[in-house]
């Protein structure tokens, strides 16, 4: 059954084109987010305009700064319990890969429990041209030689329960974002470690075309969640991780599942499809490793991924060189897509968007 009561995810493009003052000073952020990301404060903090919920899955895990898993502990134990629920339903695994770091980092943890060819035997590789030029030597001395490779043309068609959908979903939250790239072009990079402030944050959420008043709101509203939730954040750097980690991270995961033609379930998202990196030993390894996302360049983004790719393919180019690109627009650009998926898990293509707008919202 529909319920527009609330919704998990949805293009925020027409909720844009409500004039009232509220929907604007929300809607300012979106002159430098993607219209499609549904921002949804998985703390229960920030109430936004129109009626979102949170998926019991993605709420913001129990702060805990006793944790000290390393990322390959995590990664590994992902992997294997993946493997586990794989021979649980016995389908293959068909792997998402881009040639980016966080897709490269899922295969590897797979490579590092597996031999090569027990790997190939059970995973299956979706890819484009573009995932080849992304990681040319991943590509001719793995993944060619060894694996089968899918097209992901008919991504949308993948969705029929024949496999195990699996992506390397997340992996932008846990480090940071990939905005920093913009902030390493205006020249500005060496602000990233200091004290984070109002005016460093407005003042880049101003370069990227939100409203002076808008950017203002959104930094408070941050800025109080902050300081109620009690999370450990210090830096500019950190700041704008976790507007990602906190904001982002549902939408990331369903912006996936619109891409299916199938009607989906719970018991879909539950067994056939998974964001690698959406586990709460990931989420609190990035709470606790601040100081493990980057260093003092733009090309040290996600080190300790690539440290750990490194350690199986003794690959120095791509850990010394590689830096984050567009990976995800590579292998889902041009879909079309259903407006959003209501708390019910059903898909819709249109919406009265008086019917999920709320007035008592933080922006009012």
């Amino acid at each position: 059954m529909q319920d527009f009561n609330s919704i998990l995810q949805i293009n925020s493009e027409q909720l844009l084109l409500v004039n009232s003052d509220d929907v604007k000073l929300w809607g300012g952020i979106y002159n430098y987010l993607a219209p499609n990301k549904t921002l949804v404060d998985r703390s229960g903090t920030i109430t936004m305009p129109f009626n979102t919920v949170v998926y019991d899955d993605f709420k913001l895990p129990t702060l805990n700064y006793n944790f000290n898993k390393t990322f390959e502990d995590i990664c590994l134990e992902t992997a294997q319990r993946i493997l586990n629920h794989q021979d649980t339903i016995s389908k293959p695994i068909y792997l998402f890969y881009s040639g980016g770091i966080d897709s490269v980092t899922v295969l590897i943890s797979f490579l590092k429990l597996l031999s090569l060819k027990e790997a190939a035997n059970r995973i299956s590789i979706i890819m484009t041209s573009d995932s080849i030029a992304e990681y040319p030597k991943m590509y001719n001395e793995i993944i060619r030689p060894n694996f089968h490779i899918l097209s992901s043309d008919n991504v949308e068609n993948f969705f029929d329960r024949r496999a195990i959908l699996l992506t390397g979903g997340q992996g932008d939250k846990i480090f940071g974002t990939d905005n920093i790239g913009k902030i390493y072009r205006q020249g500005n990079f060496d602000q990233l470690g200091m004290a984070f402030s109002e005016k460093f944050i407005t003042s880049f959420w101003i370069s990227v075309g939100i409203p002076a008043n808008s950017a203002k709101v959104w930094f408070r509203l941050i800025d109080e969640q902050i300081k109620n939730c009690g999370v450990h954040v210090y830096s500019n750097y950190d700041f704008l991780w976790w507007f990602n980690f906190l904001l982002e991270w549902q939408s990331e995961y369903f912006l996936f599942s619109l891409r299916s033609r199938h009607p989906l379930s719970v018991d879909y998202y539950q067994n056939y499809m998974f964001a690698f990196f959406n586990t709460i030993d990931h989420q609190l390894w990035s709470i606790n490793n601040l100081d493990k996302k980057i260093k003092n360049t733009w090309s040290s983004y996600k080190f300790i991924a690539k440290n750990f790719i490194y350690s199986y393919n003794q690959d120095a180019s791509y850990r010394d060189n590689k830096i984050k690109g567009p990976s995800l627009n590579r292998l889902f650009h041009s879909r079309k897509t259903p407006m959003g998926i209501d708390c019910n898990f059903n898909m819709f293509e249109s919406i009265k968007i008086g019917s999920i707008y709320n007035d008592k919202n933080s922006f009012s």
